[in-house]
């Protein structure tokens, strides 16, 4: 069985690839201390969504799935895109961006991640150890190997 998400479009985050299926999401790379980089009328779609806030932090205007349910009937053209932009299937890419999220997470890179979406991933890592825990697997031997945890080892 394949379990692929639905795909939309988004502001991209500081430290994420242009295509980013799955991880913990930073600030968007749009925003700076003076507010959006972007004015109103020349912000992408999703963009338009979300408000500028003091702490580098937006908030919808509404409901993140009533702008993603409007994305339904591109599913084809951005399966392509994701194919062309990085030469792996959508299934391919969400299963990298599931091992590097277990990786970032037993690493503790959550540097930027807000508390909100760091308690969202932990409640659905259960489930996606369960599903991807081929993906889990690569990701523990990765951080087991990683020069931090090596350092971390020694101190």
């Amino acid at each position: 069985m394949v379990n692929l998400p639905f795909l939309y479009l988004r502001a991209r985050n500081i430290n994420r690839p242009v295509v980013d299926l799955l991880s913990m999401k930073t600030t968007c790379a749009s925003l700076t201390d003076m507010g959006c980089q972007f004015d109103y009328e020349h912000r992408p779609m999703g963009g338009k969504n979300l408000i500028p806030v003091e702490g580098m932090r937006c908030y919808p205007r509404e409901e993140a799935i009533n702008i993603v349910k409007g994305w339904e009937r591109y599913q084809n053209i951005l399966e392509k895109i994701v194919k062309r932009l990085t030469g792996k299937s959508v299934d391919e890419k969400l299963r990298e961006d599931i091992e590097n999220l277990f990786f970032d997470l037993l690493c503790n890179h959550v540097e930027g991640v807000a508390k909100s979406e760091l308690s969202d991933i932990k409640r659905m890592l259960p489930l996606l150890v369960q599903i991807y825990f081929q993906e889990y697997q690569k990701a523990k031997k990765r951080f087991q190997q990683s020069p931090e945890r090596i350092l971390n080892k020694k101190q």
